[in-house]
């Protein structure tokens, strides 16, 4: 007896997730101290409320005066969007520099 061959249960021409995501794009890191580091980026993205790139600044801490923080600056369908990456770019430069003059005046360690 021959078993059935498995049927495939995709279209013709269908590409997985896995071999059609685009790269995510580094905007900006800025260390601050040991503890302290901004960094930026557009995040791609697929999935149920479909494919886009998010434009993202974080802040990571370890430090008890300053929180982690992540903003959100916005989403784009499809393509990288060149003016959302000029005000990520923008935005990131305003935290770090915000962040070094808190940090690095001595005023907070």
């Amino acid at each position: 007896m021959e078993l059935d061959k498995p049927k495939n249960v995709y279209p013709e021409g269908y590409i997985s997730p896995e071999l059609r995501v685009k790269p995510n794009l580094n905007l900006g890191k800025t260390q601050i101290t040991d503890k302290i580091r901004v960094s930026s980026a557009a995040i791609f993205y697929e999935n149920w409320f479909g494919v886009y790139y998010q434009y993202e600044t974080w802040i990571f801490s370890t430090d008890p005066i300053q929180k982690s923080v992540m903003v959100i600056h916005g989403t784009c369908g499809g393509d990288i969007d060149e003016k959302m990456v000029v005000k990520t770019q923008h935005i990131h430069e305003r935290m770090a520099n915000n962040l070094l003059k808190k940090f690095k005046d001595g005023s907070e360690n």
